[in-house]
């Protein structure tokens, strides 16, 4: 049982760490697209049930991240046929933790 657990953590470790660094890869790209064009970015034209990211310069820091390390774990996970189906913040929230 220790060395089937040990390789869990491991795994969970790596992903984790993939998410983190592709949500930041995505995260990056989306705050450095000149202003006026935020609604071309991948999260500009993100809607999560009524909540519209096309404003997204003026969120949070946390929620950015967590949409960013939420839209990466969808793309690996899915690999590539992303479905956003969370209807809320409070959804991807759960689904990150």
């Amino acid at each position: 049982v220790g060395a089937v657990s040990a390789k869990a953590m491991k795994s969970l470790a790596i992903n984790l760490l993939l998410f983190h660094v592709g949500g930041r890869a995505y995260f990056y790209s989306a705050i450095n697209t000149p202003p006026g064009e935020e609604g071309n970015t991948w999260i500009g034209s993100l809607t999560l049930g009524e909540q519209s990211y096309k404003n997204f310069r003026h969120m949070g820091f946390w929620k950015l991240y967590v949409t960013s390390f939420y839209f990466a774990a969808m793309t690996v996970t899915t690999v590539g046929k992303l479905k956003i189906n969370q209807k809320h913040f409070g959804s991807a929230v759960g689904f990150v933790v």
